[in-house]
């Protein structure tokens, strides 16, 4: 981390600095004090580090002092006391800006019930969309360490990133501005047309899950009100918390014309403090208990989710074997009339059960199958066969097993050979490549147990 620009001390045009605050990409927030009148209360001094007022950080400085003016003495906003915007800059002079010392949100709202958070979010909300509905403006820099407390109002500060309609744009093609962690897809991807207004609602979302759920940054991702585990019900379990996590899931929809406009943000937060859980029955609160009993069933829940998963990539590693030999089944069913495709065979799984050695983890799930074509008479058919097999084991592995071979299906004395085994981690590239170079092999084999199958077929 930088050292400050500045120094304890340091006089600042009236001001004399008494304590660091906090930095930006250009500014520094002191704490000072006047240095004229000692029994003034002290304030937050934001001060521009550099001094070219030709530069493209002296204008957003100007722009946010100029727009943060017109907004006057409202409720809502962090207002702006002073401000000292000089033409040219003197010898040890710099751009500030004054502002009262306010409570940032983390701070204000550490330990606070989750009601107190939402009423603060719906206020949050109103100031936006007020501004938004009056000067045409996003702010586009919505994030926790821009929101406070103060004078028993929630306010929104720093606007040094707004968007102002009828204003040249100061952010050079393809460059990415504002909240990194908070932004939303369409500002982090670049793309050429940008609603920052829907792009504000998204961050002002992720910036309520991070001060509900007491983490610092939020995931970049949407948020899902079926997705268990990151909730803020699962996170901080309360009676309406998934009411909360349905508002949320609706502000950070990928598509940004299907987000909640800033207004009915604040309308949802507003009616979610309204809401009350069962009108009809006395006050019922299960969520301690419940959050412990997630606690103690976790390692279930994720053993059970795991298993899943696995079955479906097994699934998944069972169509692509079978896509990768379609050419197998179409060519004997083009070429030969008494053929079963993909069909089971108890021989085949007999055999390929049978490679299993003493030690194997256990089989959890397995579908054995087999192209085979059937001659000779109905009792006792002469029958070639390929088989294989795909087996999920205990271990999280995926294994691949196939026999080729031709013989009388109710008597001893079959030709056959063994496909080498595949074994990879079920869901990996390592599992993908098994199939391609297992049915590469498989495919390869065919044509010359095909030609003996052929030879040794039982004369009339």
């Amino acid at each position: 981390m930088r050292p400050p620009a500045f120094r304890l001390g340091q006089r600042i045009g009236p001001w004399e600095l008494s304590s660091f605050l906090g930095s930006g990409g250009n500014a520094e927030v002191w704490e000072a004090g006047r240095v004229e009148d000692a029994d003034a209360p002290p304030l937050a001094l934001k001060i521009l580090k550099q001094r070219r007022v030709d530069s493209e950080p002296y204008e957003r400085f100007r722009r946010e002092a100029e727009f943060q003016a017109s907004l006057g003495a409202r409720s809502g906003v962090l207002p702006l006391l002073e401000m000292s915007l000089p033409s040219q800059l003197e010898k040890g002079e710099r751009a500030w800006l004054a502002m009262p010392i306010a409570t940032p949100v983390t701070d204000a709202l550490e330990g606070a019930p989750l009601n107190v958070l939402v009423e603060a979010g719906a206020r949050f909300a109103t100031t936006l969309a007020d501004i938004a509905d009056e000067f045409d403006a996003a702010h586009r820099d919505v994030k926790p360490g821009n929101l406070y407390a103060y004078a028993d109002d929630w306010c929104v500060g720093d606007f040094g990133l707004v968007d102002l309609p009828n204003e040249q744009a100061l952010t050079a093609e393809g460059e990415t501005i504002g909240p990194l962690y908070f932004l939303a897809p369409e500002v982090l991807l670049r793309q050429s047309s940008v609603d920052y207004f829907a792009a504000d609602v998204w961050s002002l979302a992720k910036t309520l899950w991070v001060l509900a759920v007491g983490q610092r940054w939020p995931l970049q991702t949407e948020h899902r009100a079926d997705q268990v585990g990151l909730r803020v019900a699962d996170l901080r379990p309360h009676p309406k918390a998934l009411l909360l996590d349905r508002i949320l899931e609706q502000c950070t929809t990928i598509d940004s014309t299907r987000r909640l406009s800033m207004r009915e943000f604040a309308a949802e937060l507003r009616t979610w403090s309204a809401v009350i859980s069962d009108p009809g029955q006395p006050s019922f609160d299960l969520s301690e208990l419940g959050a412990r009993l997630r606690q103690r069933l976790a390692s279930e829940v994720n053993a059970r989710e795991t298993r899943e998963w696995q079955l479906e990539q097994a699934y998944n590693l069972r169509s692509a074997l079978d896509a990768r030999l379609e050419p197998l089944h179409v060519q004997l069913q083009g070429n030969y009339d008494a053929v079963e495709i993909a069909t089971y065979d108890t021989l085949v799984n007999n055999i390929l059960k049978s490679m299993e050695a003493a030690g194997r983890p256990e089989v959890l799930w397995a579908e054995p199958v087999a192209d085979r074509i059937v001659t000779g008479p109905d009792f006792n058919p002469f029958v070639f066969y390929v088989g294989w097999i795909v087996e999920l084991l205990d271990d999280g592995n995926v294994r691949l097993a196939g026999v080729i071979g031709y013989g009388w299906e109710r008597a001893a004395g079959d030709e056959m050979m063994l496909v080498d085994e595949r074994v990879a981690p079920v869901g990996s590239l390592q599992a993908d490549q098994a199939v391609n170079a297992f049915a590469d092999e498989l495919l390869g084999l065919v044509p010359d147990w095909l030609g003996r199958f052929i030879e040794r077929l039982p004369r009339g």
